[in-house]
């Protein structure tokens, strides 16, 4: 029965992706005084069904609206430009970007840099980046930053602050220097301490050589969070570093491409226990994955830019609380993910994902440490327009 109601959901979601594509087209560019503006959106949809472990409580098959956005973007005046994104599902309606972006400042004859401010995605990480856009990342975002599957010690891919960034050797190498509050997304700041991010990635190989599609990046970010505590003399600060570094490739191949990235991702984090403020210890979090991709033009629908890419990723993920806690909330996990993209225009896609995982947590309802396995079939239906 629940195969069935599956496969009734996959038919479904693919009938409804068929008929969406007539509609799904470019956003309109508006001229507004001396600048312009492009009305546009996002919408995300995905079905779930969730094989439990055989100790914990069943977990409903789910169809449900994770997203649904619309953007607003374009120039006030050229080269000064503008992003506004809102969430409109709800339950989870906020903001999302708000920045203005200063584009191509010559500093000197060749030195061009932007300047960014306001909320948005911060470059720390490929997967941070990419992660929840439209047709960008290729599975289901890592653990670190989606916090799936109840893992601890995550962070958010979102903050606001000031981000300069340049580039050098036609492009090949860019840096990325910013100063945010470090508090995520839509959450006010507490204290007078900010993070500091520093990133760099190149591509350094000729074009026409095997290696033109190897890049790396490297990514810094510190600063520290919470607030004084004037009543206890306590500072109250906890310190917090994140680091990542990613690895990728990108060719041409057999009439199709060939994509693979290995990132890694890691934050420590200083805290206090909520029982002896005198007792301090770090939380550390690492989260790595690697991923091929390989997408291929079909042709058995009529159109431009569509393409069906198998996919695998595997992550591995640990989290330890530093032993404040002594119910050992540390948390461990792995998931390995098999599916496909069927991307249907440029606007349109179809996810059918299935993720093996396995953890080992702490179940508050058992009382003690358990190794799970749930296992996950993943239905995602994207459309920007």
């Amino acid at each position: 029965m629940q195969r069935g109601l599956i496969g009734l959901g996959i038919g479904l979601m693919t009938l409804l992706c068929l008929g969406l594509t007539a509609f799904a087209q470019e956003g309109g560019t508006i001229k507004v005084a001396q600048g312009d503006l492009t009305v546009g959106g996002y919408i995300h949809l995905w079905g779930t069904s969730v094989q439990d472990d055989e100790t914990q409580t069943d977990t409903p098959d789910v169809f449900a609206a994770r997203r649904a956005r619309l953007i607003l973007s374009g120039h006030v005046v050229p080269k000064v430009a503008y992003r506004l994104q809102e969430e409109l599902v709800l339950g989870n309606a906020t903001s999302r970007d708000a920045l203005i972006k200063f584009e191509d400042i010559t500093l000197g004859e060749k030195f061009i840099i932007n300047i960014t401010a306001g909320q948005y995605k911060y470059p720390l990480s490929e997967a941070g980046l990419k992660w929840g856009t439209p047709a960008d990342e290729l599975v289901r975002g890592p653990w670190i930053y989606e916090g799936g599957n109840g893992a601890a010690g995550t962070i958010s891919d979102r903050d606001t602050g000031l981000l300069i960034d340049g580039a050098a050797n036609d492009k090949k190498l860019k840096w990325f220097l910013g100063i945010f509050n470090g508090k995520g997304t839509n959450n006010p700041e507490t204290n007078d301490q900010k993070d500091l991010m520093l990133r760099v990635t190149a591509a350094l190989f000729e074009k026409g050589s095997s290696l033109e599609g190897l890049g790396f990046g490297l990514g810094y970010m510190k600063g520290a969070q919470g607030k004084e505590d004037e009543a206890s003399g306590q500072t109250g600060m906890e310190l917090r570093t994140r680091l990542a570094g990613t690895v990728q490739y990108e060719k041409e191949l057999g009439g199709g491409t060939l994509q693979t990235r290995f990132e890694y991702l890691s934050q420590k984090q200083e805290q206090n226990s909520a029982n002896d403020r005198l007792n301090w210890d770090d939380a550390e979090t690492t989260n790595w994955y690697f991923q091929v991709a390989y997408k291929l033009k079909h042709g058995f629908l009529s159109g431009e830019n569509q393409a069906l890419q198998p996919v695998i990723r595997y992550q591995n993920y640990e989290y330890d609380d530093g032993d404040l806690d002594p119910n050992d909330t540390d948390w461990e996990g792995t998931m390995l993910t098999v599916g496909a993209n069927l991307i249907l225009n440029k606007q349109t896609r179809l996810m059918i994902n299935y993720n093996s995982i396995d953890d080992d947590t702490w179940v508050a309802a058992k009382a003690k440490r358990l190794d799970l396995d749930n296992n996950e079939i993943l239905l995602q239906l994207e459309l920007k327009f």
